[in-house]
């Protein structure tokens, strides 16, 4: 049953999965122009103290981009479900409720998960082009918070689209851009390695949060 679950989900997710992943490899292909670009323009020296010493991201453009994937993903996922109540025919199915819905959230997260690895690869490839190992490593630590963000994002959308009840939407939403604006507060490279680790543990609480609307809307008359 679960791994019938998980076949519609991909199946549904895929054609969005798709287009989102086509855009980050665009993106990216853009800041490998760009930053060649640069190199041709100005001395070699020029750009590596504007990237080392300035921090100035060349690769700034991906900033929102996971964020952007994780609400595709979370509403392509969990809106047809919420349609003339068909993801409350799902929760009378013979499994678990709770394991139906932890399946539902595990495929979208893996989905958002692959595109943000790719990115991950990516941007170290292209880093270790024209820079050299400290910034690569730098540059991928600057970006894990957006790449969290993308993840977030899918959880707090889910979140928000299965609540059946206006007045906690509106919560949700509250709560869900209050957190992800925190992946967002310093451009400067590496400055949240130290915070890091607890944003990872508070992000995990909302995958539980979700089993309250899933329970609201499972018993919703």
């Amino acid at each position: 049953m679960i791994a019938s679950t998980f076949y519609k989900e991909w199946m549904k997710m895929r054609l969005y999965w798709g287009i989102a992943l086509s855009c980050h490899i665009l993106v990216f292909i853009y800041i490998y122009i760009e930053t060649r670009h640069m190199f041709i323009l100005e001395h070699a020296e020029m750009v590596w103290y504007q990237v080392i010493h300035i921090h100035t991201l060349f690769y700034e453009q991906i900033k929102y981009l996971p964020l952007a994937t994780g609400i595709l993903l979370g509403a392509a996922q969990f809106v047809p479900e919420t349609k003339n109540h068909r993801f409350r025919l799902f929760l009378h199915l013979p499994v678990r409720p709770y394991v139906l819905a932890l399946s539902y959230i595990i495929i979208g997260l893996a989905a958002v998960a692959v595109i943000c690895l790719v990115d991950i690869f990516l941007l170290s490839r292209i880093t270790n082009v024209f820079f050299p190992h400290e910034v690569v490593v730098r540059s991928m630590i600057t970006a894990l918070p957006w790449l969290l963000a993308g993840l977030v994002s899918f959880l707090g959308t889910s979140l928000i689209v299965l609540e059946p009840e206006w007045p906690r939407k509106i919560f949700y939403l509250a709560v869900s851009y209050g957190f992800v604006w925190l992946f967002f507060q310093s451009n400067i490279p590496g400055s949240y390695i130290s915070v890091i680790g607890k944003l990872i543990m508070a992000s995990l609480f909302f995958v539980p949060a979700i089993f309250l609307p899933v329970y609201r809307f499972r018993n919703r008359s």
